[in-house]
């Protein structure tokens, strides 16, 4: 079967079309959570709010959604006699991504954690293969690969020698 070449442009120029899109709009987690078959190993740009922590690299998609995770585990446990019915670990699962390459984070001078940033980045789905841990990841298996040179571009803050 013989592609003309009006399809073989037509085609190029639709899957161009496709690739600017991506670069163009700016997703929120939940965005790339809702189809990650869509993003896989698409650049994209998301922005939110980062969570760097020894147990934790996290990308959330609101500082407000951040807290209300963390104070889930703030609370006293439950016990066998008074359950804790408020206690919902995945009713957030949509609003985090987990950081695939967070070390360059960790080394910066000066501290990322806790800012609101826009990150470009490649969507990886799914992130951890059958048999890997990582317990600092979000609980979808998503994931994104920050680009460091974007990164200190935007935010050369962070880079300074304090």
């Amino acid at each position: 079967m013989h592609m003309t070449r009006k399809a073989f442009i037509a085609i190029t120029v639709g899957f161009g079309v496709a690739a600017r899109c991506h670069a163009g709009h700016v997703y929120s987690p939940s965005e790339l959570n809702a189809q990650p078959a869509r993003f896989v190993n698409q650049r994209v740009t998301v922005s939110g709010f980062i969570r760097l922590t020894p147990s934790g690299h996290t990308l959330y998609e609101s500082e407000a959604l951040a807290q209300a995770f963390e104070s889930q585990f703030a609370k006293p446990g439950p016990s066998f006699r008074k359950p804790e019915t408020s206690f919902r670990p995945h009713a957030d699962d949509n609003y985090c991504l987990t950081i695939a390459n967070p070390d360059f984070m960790y080394d910066a001078p000066q501290d990322i954690n806790r800012h609101a940033v826009v990150l470009r980045a490649t969507f990886v789905a799914p992130y951890l293969k059958v048999n890997q841990i990582d317990l600092g990841a979000c609980a979808l298996n998503t994931a994104i690969r920050v680009d460091e040179k974007d990164f200190a571009r935007r935010y050369p803050e962070f880079f300074r020698k304090r």
